[in-house]
């Protein structure tokens, strides 16, 4: 049986198949972090265990050590600038990818709020043993609690007309 590539409200409860979009590689951001964090925890090192006094020749200069144990705080600071960017980068790019995964999600699904009955929501998971980007779609009784959210994310979706966007307010997705 093949799983279909989009879905009305008369499937419930089916299974989804979407193509998903390029994971973005994190590899080089993840090695540039991880030295960012090195540089970091160096330069702390230093600054809690380092000596009161460097001496040094005038005429060679500072040696790397040396020149380490003058300059804690600046390398620390270095290191962490280093970590924050690169993790933030990082962290984009996967929540990019995340956008796209549920917005090529939402465009699989044809089923309108309209169309799901008072006190229920849509279900949208992954079953352990199915392929990478197939869903399971499903209607659920709604708790106290998804209500309360789901009318928050309605206020939060109108249009200046004031109707809603019409589109999955209720549904939640888990990656």
């Amino acid at each position: 049986m093949s799983i279909p590539s989009q879905i009305t409200f008369q499937d419930l409860p089916s299974k989804v198949k979407i193509t998903l979009p390029e994971e973005p590689d994190t590899t080089g951001t993840s090695a540039i972090e991880f030295i960012g964090l090195g540089i970091a925890i160096i330069g702390v090192l230093f600054i809690l265990f380092g000596p009161n006094e460097i001496v040094y020749n005038r005429y060679e200069g500072m040696s790397f050590v040396q020149m380490l144990q003058a300059y804690p705080g600046p390398i620390a600071s270095v290191g962490f600038l280093i970590y924050g960017l690169t993790n933030r980068m990082r962290v984009s790019g996967l929540e990019e990818y995340q956008v796209q995964v549920l917005e090529t999600l939402e465009a699989a699904i044809l089923i309108k709020d309209e169309e799901i009955p008072e006190g229920y929501r849509l279900s949208i998971d992954t079953e352990a043993g199915d392929e990478k980007g197939v869903y399971l779609v499903s209607l659920v009784e709604a708790s106290n609690e998804d209500e309360e959210t789901s009318q928050e994310s309605k206020m939060d979706t109108t249009q200046p007309d004031g109707e809603a966007s019409g589109k999955h307010n209720e549904s939640t997705a888990k990656f």
